[in-house]
């Protein structure tokens, strides 16, 4: 989903000021069940506390800096929330039931199903671990985005999203990706390493063979394995290999691929 599937209030701290008791009866009362923040240049809030007084509010956006926003995390009608405020303290210990997508910058106390039960889709920026494990586990997660820092890390933790369709990591160079094996799901792989950071070690498509495989996006890699896989992966559609050495062999197995795959090098 989207802003356009709410009826959205827009707020923005340079233009309206702090927010007051009349915003909050217009939200009231012009049925608004979205709310988007932009705190710009000049004021800014402390803190998004008055959030919680918004009756039905599904879905929330904050752009700008803001130093205390959890007070959204104790909004239990949001169903979507994209956060992109900069706040480093930690997600408190309340539960969401309703959310479904969720955008934010890394933070402590990021686990998925202890706070999430029923989320679906998160992108996190700033992803400065080396591994998934402080996500938990998330059983109805079928999207995951992560930006990370350039830092050497792992997958590891990926098998605790069993019913994931789509990965995407940038700027995380990755050990391997044995973790993503038991992932019967995935429709969908991007492992964007591009210079200077360092490459991806291992990526081997044996692991990412599932039979909803459809497409795969490989960016700086060093060692590219089961490339001969390419052309009996009965859904795959479209292959992506962008910085990444060839031997011959891999060549002629990407050339066997070609007639029903669409492969580009770059």
């Amino acid at each position: 989903m989207s802003l356009l599937d709410y009826k959205v209030m827009k707020w923005d701290t340079a233009e309206d000021g702090p927010w007051r008791d009349s915003l909050t009866r217009r939200f009231r009362d012009e049925g608004h069940d979205g709310l988007s923040i932009t705190a710009g240049q000049g004021w800014t809030p402390e803190n998004l506390n008055f959030v919680r007084t918004l009756p039905g509010l599904k879905c929330l956006h904050c752009r700008g800096r803001v130093p205390d926003d959890t007070a959204v995390f104790a909004v239990e009608t949001l169903v979507e929330l994209a956060l992109a405020t900069n706040s480093r303290l930690p997600v408190p210990d309340l539960v969401q039931p309703k959310m479904g997508s969720l955008v934010v910058t890394a933070r402590p106390n990021l686990s998925l199903d202890d706070h999430w039960p029923e989320i679906r889709s998160v992108r996190v920026g700033n992803w400065n671990f080396t591994d998934l494990a402080s996500l938990r586990s998330a059983s109805s997660l079928r999207s995951l985005s992560l930006e990370g820092c350039r830092q050497r890390a792992a997958l590891d933790g990926a098998d605790r999203f069993p019913a994931l369709e789509e990965l995407v990591v940038v700027n995380y160079p990755i050990r391997d990706t044995s973790p993503l094996r038991s992932l019967a799901h995935l429709r969908e792989v991007r492992l964007l390493a591009a210079k200077p950071a360092s490459p991806h070690e291992v990526v081997d498509f044996g692991d990412l063979a599932t039979d909803h495989l459809r497409k795969v996006w490989i960016s700086n890699a060093s060692s590219l394995r089961g490339l001969d896989l390419l052309r009996d992966l009965p859904a795959l559609q479209e292959v992506r290999l962008i910085d990444c050495p060839l031997s011959l062999d891999d060549l002629g197995a990407i050339d066997a691929a070609r007639g029903r795959v669409k492969i580009k090098i770059i």
